[in-house]
């Protein structure tokens, strides 16, 4: 069960959030006017490569890529080549051209996939992108501007656990997920990880996060020991 946290802000947060369990750490560039004044978890281009450099081999690191256009993704790739790429843009998905385009940029990235769980038509989404991405990531879709995760609430699990036995590629369930209900999700779910974004939070008056990484550690405990039993 690998244990996925999201939001990281600069490299000493980010050391902080591997020694207390994390396997997977996300990281959002900068990437289009307008969108990224609304996302309180952008970094800097020069952030993003600080992270990125200082945890090289301790992690797997991802940037995740919400722009609707292409270029900004391959842009992202060929800059700052992270081991993972997280497409979760709300009119932009991976296609089999746009996996072979990333894998010309870097050959040794993994693209991973979201999805928007909302409906039983998503499991023959999710078989789809089986079919060319490496990953897929169950999340939940903000209700207040319909984009793909940080909505900090949970979905139907029982599709989560569909998709799941659908495909025969790794399957991360996200949405809402923190060091309380971690636990039972994995057991409802089987995924192969688990996704923390706001459930891991340390929460400012004026809407500014850093991670707590005591949240942090009981969310990789938890969510590792529930991946034992199952």
């Amino acid at each position: 069960m690998i244990a996925q946290v999201y939001g990281i802000l600069d490299p000493d947060e980010a050391l902080a959030v591997i020694a207390a369990g994390a396997d997977y750490i996300g990281i959002c560039p900068p990437q289009y006017a307008g969108y990224d004044d609304t996302l309180t978890e952008v970094v800097s281009e020069e952030t993003t490569s600080a992270i990125l450099q200082a945890t090289k081999g301790l992690c797997k690191r991802v940037l995740i890529a919400l722009s609707d256009d292409p270029q900004v993704t391959y842009n992202m790739v060929e800059r700052h080549h992270p081991d993972v790429i997280h497409i979760s843009a709300p009119n932009f998905a991976a296609t089999p051209e746009v996996v072979a385009h990333i894998r010309a940029l870097d050959p040794a990235i993994k693209i991973l996939q979201a999805i928007a769980v909302g409906s039983a038509k998503d499991i023959e989404t999710a078989r789809h992108y089986a079919g060319f991405v490496d990953m897929l990531i169950l999340d939940s879709a903000n209700p207040d501007d319909g984009m793909i995760g940080a909505a900090g609430v949970g979905h139907d699990r029982v599709l989560d656990r569909a998709i799941v036995e659908a495909v025969d590629i790794p399957v991360i369930v996200a949405g809402g997920l923190g060091p309380d209900n971690v636990a039972q999700v994995i057991a409802e779910t089987h995924p192969w990880g688990v996704d923390s974004l706001t459930g891991t939070n340390k929460i400012f008056p004026d809407g500014s996060f850093v991670k707590d990484i005591e949240l942090v550690r009981a969310f990789c405990q938890n969510a590792k020991a529930a991946g034992q039993k199952l």
